[in-house]
């Protein structure tokens, strides 16, 4: 299982895909940054919004206390709102990998070897999960050091920032590996990125189009993937709200990557 792990690491480090992700990623906190020159006061770029119950959830960019001192940790709460820019390029990554796995044969070659199907799915998953874990860190880190060069940290520093940042980012990662074994299903299904693509579109929207038709409540919907990111990427997650978030994403993980081993199992694989 290491070696299979390993194997689908290296793999991923040296897809020209997951190469170009990492660049699109650099160009999107560069513009993020660059749009924060000259800004007037507003209320920012903001969408997937939701009002409800006296909370705001959704995400924004460009949303600052004061245009004329904006902080580098305000630079780092924008990046967190590119989430769904984000989950974009997972899906592509993902559909697009396991889609060529399936084309150019890849996974026959593999399970020649003696491999069980379980663990060539499972080492895959942890693999992406690693994969995407560096692009979210890396995107929100690089934003906050360059926005701190630029207009400094803002607010008297204190150690427990670092922490709260580190802490942020660790929730909004496991919230995303769960996402990660969601589109994984989908993509080992479909065995085509476009499909893929086309229901990670559907799957960021549906919380909005959910609540606006009164489909579900808002309790049911804070066990949705996207709808946590819509409400951490706003604000730090109090402890109640962390302990729901990992136990839930936890069992998601889990029972996605458990369904995406059985029908991976069950495929006949040319």
């Amino acid at each position: 299982m290491v070696n299979l792990i390993k194997s689908e690491f290296y793999k991923l480090l040296n897809s020209k895909v997951y190469k170009i992700l990492i660049a699109y990623m650099i160009l999107m906190v560069i513009c993020i940054i660059y749009s924060s020159f000259g800004y007037t006061q507003g209320e920012g770029f903001k969408w997937i919004y939701l009002a409800l119950e006296g909370r705001v959830y959704g995400f924004h960019h460009n949303v600052y206390a004061d245009v004329n001192n904006i902080r580098g940790v305000e630079v780092f709460l924008s990046t967190l709102g590119a989430a769904p820019i984000i989950i974009g390029e997972i899906s592509y990554l993902i559909s697009f990998l396991i889609g060529d796995e399936y084309k150019n044969g890849t996974y026959k070659n593999i399970l020649t070897y003696g491999h069980k199907r379980k663990d060539l799915y499972v080492a895959k998953s942890v693999a992406l999960s690693i994969g995407i874990a560096i692009i979210v860190f890396a995107s929100s880190l690089i934003a906050l050091f360059l926005g701190t060069i630029i207009y400094g940290w803002g607010i008297p520093f204190e150690i427990n920032q670092i922490i709260d940042i580190i802490k942020w980012l660790s929730i909004n990662t496991v919230i995303f590996i769960s996402i990660i074994s969601i589109i994984s299903v989908v993509a080992t299904i479909f065995k085509s990125g476009e499909l893929s693509l086309l229901f990670t579109i559907i799957f960021i929207l549906s919380p909005y189009v959910l609540l606006q038709l009164n489909v579900v409540t808002l309790d049911i919907l804070r066990y949705h993937p996207i709808f946590m990111l819509m409400d951490t990427c706003i604000k730090m997650p109090n402890n109640s709200l962390i302990l729901q978030i990992l136990t839930t994403c936890s069992i998601i993980t889990v029972l996605f990557t458990v369904l995406g081993s059985y029908i991976f199992k069950k495929q006949d694989i040319r």
